[in-house]
């Protein structure tokens, strides 16, 4: 594998491992959410998470943004570099990352309209499109479990990449 190439790789899989840890940290705040309105039966406006000072609208927007922003560079690596071709080939694990990458997607989608509703009535959390519906702690602990498990299908054939371009 050429010198660049291994670069290429070796940015690929730090954005990943970048994307991976993010969202674990993020999942961890929404395991708390749960956990506060199962276990500890905290109403929904009060179930905030262990970091409750961070659980602001724009926080939430900006961080869900940025999540979807790591996977679509992600995606640019695996769809359009010639490095990546051994995770094309492994379709059912892309369909997983692409599942998960849409699912982002519309998550920033739900944040972009709470981010509305904020600017209006000053609400947090705000109930974004599915919150009216479903309650938002059990709905985003969904989103972001999702968000989080489905791109790791691609995980054991980034890690063979990057070991195959270590050795050359």
């Amino acid at each position: 594998m050429r010198m660049a190439t291994a670069q290429v790789v070796r940015t690929a899989a730090a954005l990943f491992l970048t994307a991976f840890v993010l969202q674990t940290f993020h999942e961890v705040e929404h395991v708390a959410q749960v956990y506060q309105r199962l276990w500890l039966g905290v109403g929904p406006q009060s179930a905030r998470g262990i970091l409750f000072f961070l659980d602001l609208e724009w926080n939430h927007f900006l961080f869900n943004t940025g999540y979807f922003l790591l996977l679509a560079a992600i995606s640019f690596f695996i769809f359009f570099h010639p490095a990546f071709t051994f995770i094309r080939s492994r379709r059912m694990a892309l369909k997983l990352f692409v599942a998960g990458f849409l699912l982002q997607a519309y998550h920033v989608v739900e944040h972009t309209v709470r981010m509305g509703q904020f600017f209006n009535t000053n609400c947090t959390p705000c109930p974004g499109i599915l919150g009216w519906y479903i309650d938002i702690a059990y709905l985003h602990f969904v989103f972001n479990t999702l968000t989080w498990l489905l791109p790791l299908a691609v995980a054991p054939a980034f890690l063979a990449i990057l070991r195959q371009s270590s050795q050359k």
